[in-house]
């Protein structure tokens, strides 16, 4: 198993700045953050069960909690099954963070660049429950990163925590 390091937390925000268009040391707090809220450990995969039925449905993975749901289209990047794909994931640190960072680029292309919303996406675009995520994700940030956090600001222009 490869583990998470910071040198590799600040290497794909590097990589992933460009394609989000934000500075490196932004990426670098969103990335903080979202690890601070999902808290996965290398090696680890959780399920998520259906509320009705109780039966599993997918797993989050890794440090960074990447869903099986990302299979595939991880199987086609990787030249390689869906399952292998998500191993890979799940015990490589540095790996599962380089994913946090794809999925970052595309949920800010699903959100058509609003940041805010695509830190939201990172977790799920339900309204209601991505919301709540956005929350969790503004808690985790002040908690990190107190008075030098910069929060993700919403498509209307306000920030968490302010009045709407």
């Amino acid at each position: 198993m490869v583990p998470l390091t910071a040198a590799c937390i600040a290497a794909v925000a590097f990589t992933y700045a460009p394609l989000l268009g934000d500075p490196p040391f932004l990426v670098e707090q969103d990335l903080y953050t979202l690890f601070g809220a999902e808290r996965g450990r290398v090696g680890e995969c959780v399920p998520n069960k259906d509320r009705k039925t109780g039966k599993i449905t997918s797993w989050d993975c890794g440090p960074f909690q990447i869903n099986t749901g990302n299979g595939p289209a991880l199987a086609k990047l990787f030249g390689t099954t869906p399952e292998e794909a998500m191993r890979r994931v799940t015990n490589d640190g540095c790996l599962n963070a380089h994913v946090a960072g794809w999925l970052l680029v595309e949920k800010r292309r699903a959100a058509k660049g609003d940041r805010h919303d695509a830190l939201g996406r990172y977790n799920s675009a339900t309204p209601g429950i991505k919301e709540a995520y956005q929350d969790l994700l503004e808690r985790r940030r002040r908690q990190l990163f107190g008075d030098a956090a910069i929060p993700a600001a919403r498509a209307d222009g306000t920030t968490p925590g302010a009045a709407r």
